[in-house]
């Protein structure tokens, strides 16, 4: 296979689509290639990813973005020289300032002219990507922020207390107009139902208690956020991470994966969870979705099954079946997103459950070991009973085995004949 085509195969492999995530195996084969010819393959692998980032499928350009780097990195001064040539600078600069495109788009390739401004800037023959970056920065800088991590101020007495109290009217507002219409639904009720109504009303400090504060458990993440300090939680964004505790005003103590640190609220939106009136409503709305599944179907089947010479636009019936059925797109798209997303989440959460399976097989596997060690160690401890006394006798026989027994004076030596 010529080195051209093995190039060909392996940026394809590394720039995938159905890839979500970069793929460093593949990835590190494209180095390889390119090392292996670097004045030949580096130019043409350069071809090949300024392909690629003319894709208009976000995926294949955030894999192209890093086996860039990656390049840049690893497969010497000939890569350089083509990654901050002024024809490949203008190309990402044209992705930078494309306002047509996803935002988080936009700021992938900032990022990653950044990196690259970083990496290149003690060689002065590269400076067209340090350009590139000053531009960036001066005409798109938003591109570039993201907020700094707040101080950790401990949250003072005074201040839970307020929250606590603050809760707690919220809580006996919310708790007086859910009463009042209760009470309106329930006007023709016997006084005894009322005097439950009236004890359930005061009883709104301990529900708010359990469940007021806990009710944001879970938050996504706005931007990466990586750190040095041990205490705090690394994450990418769009992670979601649980939520344990208030540790101080800015930050919070959560959870992701197996990893618990605390985290600063302004890299993070919450995900708040739905009331149950909402649950029932976005039920109710996709149950109306999947009753629309055989109009869609009808109408699939009638544009599929129609003649070339029909006039399916005089077709009033069609007409009014494609508008009952065109409205339900954007709740098929919200739907589809939502099940994408727990579909991820169960797949996370079965990751954690079979790296949990196999810690606590492994702890099961050394308390057996240990266990089976521990009579060896006994049976080596005793020593064996003392054979200097008389062992007890049935009949003839004794309790000592035939050639062992102990000496002791005879009975008829002694004593034995009369005289």
């Amino acid at each position: 296979m010529s080195s051209k085509l093995l190039l060909s195969k392996a940026v394809l492999r590394a720039t995938d689509a159905k890839l979500r995530a970069d793929n460093w195996q593949y990835i590190i084969e494209v180095c390889d290639v390119v090392r292996d010819d670097p004045e030949d393959n580096g130019k043409e692998v350069m071809k090949l990813i300024e392909r690629r980032l003319e894709q208009k499928d976000a995926n294949v350009v955030l894999r192209s973005l890093a086996l860039i780097v990656a390049l840049a990195e690893n497969c010497g001064s000939r890569l350089k020289q083509e990654i901050s040539s002024k024809h490949f600078v203008n190309i990402l600069y044209s992705m930078v300032d494309d306002e047509s495109a996803h935002i988080d788009l936009r700021r992938s390739v900032a990022k990653t002219v950044q990196q690259l401004s970083d990496s290149f800037k003690d060689d002065p023959s590269l400076k067209g990507m340090n350009d590139l970056y000053l531009k960036t920065k001066r005409h798109h800088g938003f591109l570039l922020t993201q907020p700094d991590k707040p101080h950790k101020h401990q949250v003072s007495s005074e201040s839970k207390t307020q929250e606590d109290r603050d809760l707690q009217e919220a809580l006996k507002l919310s708790l007086t107009e859910f009463e009042s219409k209760r009470q309106d639904t329930d006007a023709g009720t016997s006084k005894g139902s009322y005097t439950n109504l009236e004890q359930r009303a005061n009883q709104p400090e301990v529900t708010k208690r359990e469940t007021g504060t806990n009710t944001i458990k879970k938050v996504r993440a706005m931007y990466d956020l990586e750190t040095s300090d041990p205490k705090e939680l690394a994450f990418r964004k769009d992670d979601i991470i649980v939520v344990i505790e208030q540790s101080y005003k800015d930050w919070w103590l959560g959870s992701l994966g197996r990893r618990v640190g605390i985290f600063p609220l302004n890299y993070v939106t919450p995900i708040i969870e739905l009331t149950p009136e909402q649950k029932q409503k976005e039920l109710d709305l996709e149950n109306h979705v999947f009753g629309q599944k055989g109009k869609i179907d009808h109408l699939h089947s009638t544009f599929k099954n129609s003649t070339a010479g029909q006039d399916l636009i005089q077709n009033e019936e069609l007409n009014q079946l494609y508008g009952s059925v065109t409205p339900l797109r954007p709740q098929i798209t919200k739907m589809i997103g939502k099940y994408a997303k727990e579909k991820e989440d169960v797949n996370s959460l079965r990751q954690v459950l079979a790296n949990a399976e196999s810690t606590y097989n492994q702890l099961l596997d050394r308390a057996a070991n240990a266990y089976r060690a521990v009579p060896v160690q006994q049976q080596q401890s005793f020593a064996p009973p003392p054979q200097n006394h008389l062992p007890p006798t049935y009949g003839d026989h004794h309790a000592y085995p035939q050639g062992n027994q102990p000496n002791y004076p005879s009975f008829e030596r002694n004593y034995g004949q009369p005289n």
